[in-house]
């Protein structure tokens, strides 16, 4: 019963958030960022999910914080499919709109990363509802310390005898605060603050993500930053993921979960790079 009354409750409030974004105006952020270095929120699209993609579009630049840059990734064979909703944002300067090669899921990250490697870098979804506090949040939570990122929803590992992770169903899902950095997961459509060169050098090696992690990069995002010595903090503030309507039916997760590809992906990257985390903080 509870969790029918959660299903129900989320799907009014998507629509419900869907609505008051499409009554409000553009703003962008007044408050300028204290990074030491370019921010950068960075996110693609395809598609099934332009109809709706200027909804998130509308949060982005609507953050009380202001990031350098708003990067939208298209793949080149899509871009002249987008609709004037989206491309309104480039005409006004508030978000730029780049083709790229198609990496599919890996559009979010890879072609900013080549293109920025001294930047933070700021993941987001297509398809959800970012409250103002988003980016604020996840930038007053950085640490300060380049070895750190900073992840608004985290999964906690649970690990077998042997300190390897146990199958993806048996994690904890949706941690806590108070969760062993090394230990805790993030998931990148929430939004995930990486630092300037967090990643391990095989990040941006586009035969290994697609032959290990194809279509679940916040498995390889995982890897890379852990062989790098990086920890992850759950941020300050619970982030409630909310979609559009209509955008869910083609989500990947729905597949990496249900049909077990998570422990697929998780499998080949320890054959090819072993467990990651060697040393407890």
């Amino acid at each position: 019963m509870i969790d029918l009354v959660k299903k129900y409750y989320w799907q009014f409030e998507s629509v419900l958030y869907e609505w008051i974004t499409r009554l409000s105006s553009v703003k962008t952020g007044k408050t300028k960022h204290q990074l030491p270095s370019e921010l950068i929120i960075s996110l693609t699209s395809y598609p099934p999910r332009f109809s709706k993609l200027h909804l998130t579009l509308k949060c982005l630049v609507n953050q009380s914080v202001q990031p350098d840059q708003i990067i939208l990734w298209i793949a080149e064979q899509d871009i002249h499919l987008l609709p004037s909703a989206v491309l309104k944002f480039q005409r006004q300067g508030l978000v730029k709109i780049n083709a790229c090669k198609d990496y599919k899921v890996y559009k979010k990250i890879i072609p900013t990363l080549q293109s920025f490697p001294k930047a933070f870098i700021v993941t987001a979804d297509d398809d959800l509802h970012y409250p103002k506090w988003w980016l604020a949040t996840l930038i007053c939570d950085w640490d300060g310390n380049i070895d750190t990122i900073v992840a608004h929803r985290v999964h906690g590992i649970t690990l077998c005898n042997a300190g390897n992770p146990k199958p993806y169903k048996e994690w904890v899902f949706e941690q806590t605060k108070n969760c062993d950095p090394m230990l805790a997961f993030p998931t990148g459509g929430a939004g995930v603050l990486y630092t300037p060169d967090c990643f391990y050098q095989d990040m941006l090696n586009e035969k290994y993500f697609t032959a290990l992690c194809n279509g679940a990069d916040d498995i390889w995002l995982f890897w890379m930053c852990r062989l790098k010595g990086k920890k992850t903090l759950k941020s300050s503030r619970h982030f409630n993921v909310v979609s559009w309507t209509n955008t869910q039916h083609v989500a990947l997760a729905h597949d990496n979960y249900s049909r077990d590809q998570n422990d697929i992906h998780i499998a080949k990257m320890l054959k090819k790079y072993g467990w990651p985390i060697k040393l407890s903080l």
